[in-house]
């Protein structure tokens, strides 16, 4: 009699267990997806960052080589680069700034992602102990299999709840800290539009006057100055695309905003529809963003 009270309940709750469990590993995968997807976007700055001294120096041998006489790259280059060293220290300093958030998204995709504790190893062995127990003077086992495997389950969900919920408080403390995680990514976009664009704006600028520079040269010279017109063309169409990069930053972040604050209000529920879709949106964007940093800086000249 007490085995057939016994089994229904712990089956029953051995269902609850199990679905305990799943609901949580759905709010873990949210979380997961949008710390991987904010590792890839915080993956785009220091290139971005960088190619604003790449832009500067090869602006400046660019104009060298049109509109002086007596060209010589490595004195050029040479005082370019003093030129340009103070963009590159500001440079090491604001990617410090995004260091932070690098290591914000790689947080929290270690207490959410794959890198959770794995229980096998702690239980090992536990079900064949179990199953060898046997009634003092009997043979006869004190649990059968399918108790076994009750036990066992519960055995490793208290295991997995207990690290399931420090992983939880941990994250929730995570998503906590929107404000701040908010004023840094602001403030690297801030960057990025302000240093980045400037670079854009000085090219623009600069490719006119080659032009006119070019001009005058075209019938004394006119195939180094035709070869050389081509090679500004092409620059120019690299630069339209460039010139995307600040815009697609600046979505990439707002995306990124959006996921924290509606990760933050939904961590105690399943995950809905909205969310799922403000994940979708900002994996896009982060993608477009990746897209246009393949033409991040002029060519070499």
């Amino acid at each position: 009699m007490p085995y057939t009270l016994i089994r229904p309940f712990s089956t029953c709750f051995a269902a609850l267990v199990i679905a305990t469990v799943l609901s949580g590993c759905a709010t873990f995968k949210s979380v997961d997806e949008f710390a991987q997807t904010s590792q890839q976007m915080t993956a785009t700055f220091a290139p971005i960052a960088n190619a604003t001294v790449d832009s500067c120096l090869e602006n400046a041998l660019r104009k060298k080589l049109i509109s002086s006489e007596g060209f010589d790259p490595a004195a050029v280059e040479t005082q370019a680069r003093i030129g340009c060293d103070e963009i590159a220290e500001s440079n090491k300093k604001v990617v410090r700034l995004n260091g932070i958030l690098v290591r914000y998204a790689e947080t929290l995709g270690n207490l959410s992602g794959s890198k959770v504790a794995d229980y096998h190893d702690e239980f090992s062995g536990l079900g064949e102990a179990l199953g060898s127990i046997e009634l003092p003077g009997s043979s006869t086992p004190l649990l059968d299999p399918s108790q076994v495997n009750i036990a066992m389950k519960l055995s490793e969900y208290l295991g997995r709840l207990l690290t399931q919920n420090m992983q939880k408080s941990a994250i929730s403390d995570l998503l906590d800290q929107q404000e701040a995680v908010n004023m840094i990514s602001s403030a690297l976009n801030t960057y990025v539009q302000t240093a980045y664009q400037y670079r854009i704006d000085i090219e623009r600028r600069d490719s006119g006057e080659l032009h006119s520079a070019l001009n005058a040269t075209a019938r004394s010279e006119p195939l180094a100055t035709n070869y050389v017109k081509v090679r500004l063309y092409r620059d120019e169409k690299q630069l339209s695309e460039r010139a995307k990069i600040p815009d697609a930053y600046a979505k990439a972040v707002t995306a990124f905003q959006d996921s924290v604050k509606n990760l933050r209000n939904e961590k105690q529920q399943d995950d809905s529809e909205r969310l799922r879709q403000q994940l979708l949106a900002f994996s896009e964007r982060v993608d477009e963003l990746k897209h246009q940093v393949a033409f991040l800086a002029p060519a070499k000249w």
